[in-house]
């Protein structure tokens, strides 16, 4: 199966006036069994395809899931915790 990429350019407050969206087939929600699709924005065409390509493999990486749906809050808390204090 071949996985065709879709690129659009869309407006953007910067010099060139317009950026790069780029979309890709994910894998399947093994919750729902629904579609999902990858889509990043940057500068140009290549990296917006190289930023999918990596979001598609962090996904890999997670057994094909963007998600763990088994996790309990509690058990993904000190986890949180960090990636919080990160941010203020």
């Amino acid at each position: 199966m071949t996985v065709i990429a879709y690129y659009q350019k869309v407006p953007a407050k910067n010099k060139q006036g317009y950026k790069w969206k780029c979309t890709e087939e994910g894998p399947r929600n093994p919750a729902t069994g629904k579609r999902t699709q990858i889509t990043r924005r940057a500068d140009t065409k290549e990296e917006a395809a190289f930023k999918v390509e990596e979001a598609l493999k962090d996904i890999k990486i997670n057994n094909g899931q963007a998600y763990n749906k088994d996790i309990l809050f509690k058990d993904y808390l000190p986890d949180w915790l960090i990636t919080y204090k990160k941010t203020q």
